[in-house]
């Protein structure tokens, strides 16, 4: 399942209820395992042939189709985007079999992370979180009825959050007139981070700022401060002290000087869809308000 801004999407929604199996179990029920047809669909995606990633597809005309940020995608959109992708460049299409689940006899449901490599001119790597539902029928191949895709990421998706990333127990008040007294002395600023450690984008922002890039510019000018904000329950007077709207979405930032200013607020959700960020984007931010 995907996250945006924080908020689960309901993707497939009436698979919400199904159970997970192993792979060897449902090789047991079918022909194919669900790595055997990630294979497939990855075998018709590297091809660029849109008639092979057609193929796939139980019925065409009613294929479910769900792309973060899209709501207009469809199954022909659908199969534009991944035959286009060798046009484009790609060179790698690595997907990984994360989950499996049989919401009824007769589906299979596949979630995959995936990474992607495009080679020059514009070589880069992306990933995808991506859901596939297959419908099964004994002794027939399985057949596409529903995709799930979401956007883009520059970062590979975490496979283990920081449970202290925002203490429980912390004294926001107190931690940031902490960090304040500390930049007075070296000139430093602050960074306050409301959010709270069921955001997924919280912890992808925080693996942001202590990838290598990073390191020099984040030890050299700013503290970080997160201020846990619960579910909207918690530090409310320190979220309305800042003038931070978590309806626009969490992770949400504030900038303070040395003397305790503001000099930057966060006020859209700049940073609420950090997965999707591009990390030199976030560098670049970062290096502006050290210099200022």
């Amino acid at each position: 399942m995907f996250l945006v801004g924080c908020e689960k999407m309901r993707f497939l929604g009436r698979i919400a209820a199904s159970v997970a199996i192993s792979a060897a179990a449902f090789a047991q029920q079918a022909q194919q395992t669900p790595q055997q047809l990630i294979a497939i669909w990855r075998a018709a995606v590297i091809s660029g042939d849109p008639s092979r990633i057609r193929a796939l597809s139980a019925d065409p005309v009613n294929m479910q189709v769900n792309v973060q940020g899209d709501k207009g995608a469809n199954f022909n959109t659908e199969v534009a985007h991944w035959a286009d992708l060798k046009k484009q460049g790609l060179v790698s299409y690595q997907p990984e079999v994360t989950t499996v689940q049989t919401p009824q006899p007769d589906m299979l449901v596949i979630s995959t992370t995936s990474e992607m490599k495009w080679g020059p001119p514009d070589p880069k790597t992306r990933y995808e979180e991506d859901q596939f539902e297959f419908v099964t029928q004994p002794g027939e191949p399985a057949r596409l009825f529903a995709i799930a895709r979401s956007r883009p990421m520059f970062i590979k998706p975490l496979t283990h959050l920081n449970p202290h990333l925002y203490e429980e127990q912390a004294d926001a008040k107190k931690d940031i007139a902490q960090s304040l007294a500390a930049d007075a002395k070296d000139g430093k600023k602050t960074i306050l981070v409301f959010g709270g450690n069921w955001c997924y984008d919280c912890h992808i922002l925080d693996a942001m700022f202590h990838q290598p890039d990073f390191e020099p510019t984040m030890k050299r000018s700013f503290r970080v401060v997160h201020v846990d904000i619960g579910r909207g329950e918690k530090n409310t007077d320190v979220v309305q002290k800042y003038r931070v709207n978590p309806d626009r979405g969490v992770p949400a930032l504030i900038v303070l000087n040395a003397k305790g200013d503001t000099v930057f607020a966060d006020k859209g959700g700049q940073f609420s869809a950090a997965r999707s960020m591009d990390p030199k984007a976030v560098l670049a931010f970062l290096r502006k308000w050290a210099k200022s």
